[in-house]
């Protein structure tokens, strides 16, 4: 088959069906997964016809009903194993039945039915492609399972969290009204029964809450009080907007120069996550600061990809003011105890000179609120903060609290690139576009942009790339030449039209209006676009600055 995630989920399904007869189950359910996640892929995006889009749902059908077949055999760990693979009949699907079962089941027949939910990477071994669907699923599954153990309490924070999950999958990935419609709904029938053990933990009743499902209005009402209420609001908010928790696709190789940050941050971040009995001590906080541009946030973009078993919160100050009186503190304790209870956790605080500056006189009552707060969840009396790393990123580091400053055990400067980290960055810009410079262009653009930040030089490089175009607008000649046609690489034609000119004895006179669609083969970026823009942008780091932040490295730094 010529498509690749048609022929992947083919290949996925024949692996499934051999380690089924070689009756290795939990490596055959694990593939049935996969095969069913590519072949939905396959469904949504790639195949045409509705007959063919039929013909493979029939055959997720078919694995999805041996996948739950293995389920129950799994989990019940039944003295025979699963009957030969194959379609489950109706008595034997009736007769291993249960909640748990069933939540298993509308898992994978809302994946056939919504294949809308997943991005595919699959640079890990999870049977999911999606990260944070397939931790909802996990938790919501554990959740019943500690309700039906009546371990409420455990229940209650695990349905919590599950609807976290789900909306941070509502808010950032689902895509469809349907899908999104169809996760509510979900959390909706979570969310009751969260409210409903609630109550009973909070009056310590008689007898215990009623079997999970939705509460009864008649019980709702007889049971409501104001604190229930907060409760409720406060989930019901988080329906609206989920606190951010992104996995950017940045690696450490796409990160140019700042060697020394980058091991830094192995060392206090990633080791300590793959081989945690080698770090027995707690992980407290890691700030990183330098002039602005220099990639402090782009770094914490890396670790957020490269801490693959971490659940990374990114927080800005919006996630943690609110206009309401006290509220703004429940959310910074708030967040640190979702960060407890998923752990590994890494939250990381952008331009946070903004939130906790120096406290002064002349401050709210409600700002100094929010620094106390944080000052206490990050290292206060009771608080158990293993497994929790907090990473900050400023480039006015002498505007902090000193509270605050000494919260972050290691200090990181992250300086303006050398050169030769500049002419990286001049190579990383560019890319795959078509360009005429060589080595020692870059080497030459790396001396010239002393003082630049490599936000400074990402300028540079998207003003070059726009002077092939400015002289092709400007053009009054053009002639013929020979090359690849823009739409149909494959082909070379010997009528496309570039810029000249006029003294060249092949041009034409025309203008870029008189020249047919794909008919322009546009001149490649070279060096002297690459200087022009650099003669046009200057950096945006000054002295004074560059002075402060030696002397902070100097009293401060680590």
């Amino acid at each position: 088959m010529t498509n690749a995630s048609l022929q992947k989920a083919i290949d996925l399904a024949s692996r499934a069906s051999e380690e089924d007869k070689a009756k290795n189950y939990e490596g055959a359910l694990r593939l049935y997964q996969q095969a069913i996640q590519n072949y939905l892929h396959v469904v949504k995006y790639e195949a045409q016809g509705d007959k063919v889009k039929q013909s493979i749902r029939e055959k997720c059908a078919e694995y999805l009903e041996r996948a739950e077949q293995l389920m129950q055999y799994l989990k019940n760990k039944e003295s025979t194993p699963p009957s030969k693979p194959g379609r489950v009949s109706q008595s034997d699907d009736k007769g291993t039945d249960n909640d748990d079962g069933d939540a298993e089941k509308k898992k994978l027949q809302s994946q056939l039915q919504e294949a809308t939910f997943y991005k595919f990477t699959f640079n890990t071994p999870s049977t999911m492609t999606n990260a944070s669907l397939q931790k909802a699923i996990d938790l919501a599954s554990r959740a019943s399972e500690e309700d039906k153990a009546k371990n409420y309490e455990g229940a209650l924070r695990l349905y919590q969290q599950a609807i976290q999950n789900y909306l941070h999958v509502v808010k950032y990935e689902a895509q469809g009204d349907k899908v999104k419609q169809s996760i509510r709904a979900k959390c909706a029938e979570y969310l009751e029964r969260a409210e409903q053990l609630m109550q009973y933990l909070k009056n310590k009743e008689s007898t215990p809450p009623s079997k999970p499902g939705r509460v009864s209005q008649s019980d709702d009402k007889g049971t409501d009080n104001d604190d229930g209420d907060a409760e409720k609001k406060k989930l019901q908010s988080q329906l609206q907007g989920a606190i951010v928790m992104e996995k950017p696709n940045i690696q450490w190789d796409d990160v140019a120069g700042l060697e020394g940050a980058k091991e830094a941050l192995k060392q206090a971040v990633i080791l300590p996550i793959k081989f945690p009995h080698l770090f027995p001590g707690k992980r407290r906080g890691i700030l990183l600061f330098g002039p602005t541009g220099t990639g402090k946030s782009y770094l914490a973009k890396a670790v957020a990809t490269e801490a693959n078993n971490s659940t990374f919160f990114s927080i800005s100050s919006s996630d943690l003011v609110s206009k309401w009186q006290g509220e703004s503190e429940k959310l910074v304790k708030n967040l640190f105890s979702l960060a407890r209870e998923q752990k590994p956790s890494i939250i990381f605080i952008d331009e946070i000179d903004a939130m906790f500056g120096s406290r002064n006189e002349n401050e709210s009552e409600a700002a100094r609120k929010i620094k106390t707060e944080f000052l206490v969840q990050m290292q206060g009396i009771g608080n158990d903060n293993e497994g929790i790393l907090v990473l900050g990123a400023t480039n006015i580091p002498w505007m902090l609290d000193s509270a605050i400053r000494r919260r972050f055990e290691k200090r990181i400067h992250i300086p303006l690139p050398e050169q030769q980290a500049r002419s990286s960055m001049f190579k990383l810009h560019l890319g795959s576009t078509p360009n005429s410079l060589n080595e020692a262009d870059f080497i030459t653009l790396g001396k010239k942009t002393d003082g630049y930040s490599g936000a400074d030089i990402s300028i540079v490089v998207r003003d070059a790339l726009m002077q092939p175009i400015r002289r092709v607008q400007s053009a009054t000649h053009f002639k013929k030449v020979r090359g690849k046609a823009w739409n149909n690489p494959e082909a070379v034609v010997d009528d496309l039209l570039t810029p000249s000119s006029p003294n060249d004895p092949d041009a034409l006179q025309m203008t870029w209006e008189d020249v047919a669609r794909d008919k322009l083969l546009e001149p490649i970026v070279s060096l002297e676009d690459m200087l022009m823009s650099l003669e046009k942008t200057k950096p945006t780091v000054n002295e004074e600055d560059l002075e402060k932040m030696k002397k902070f490295t100097q009293d401060f730094g680590q």
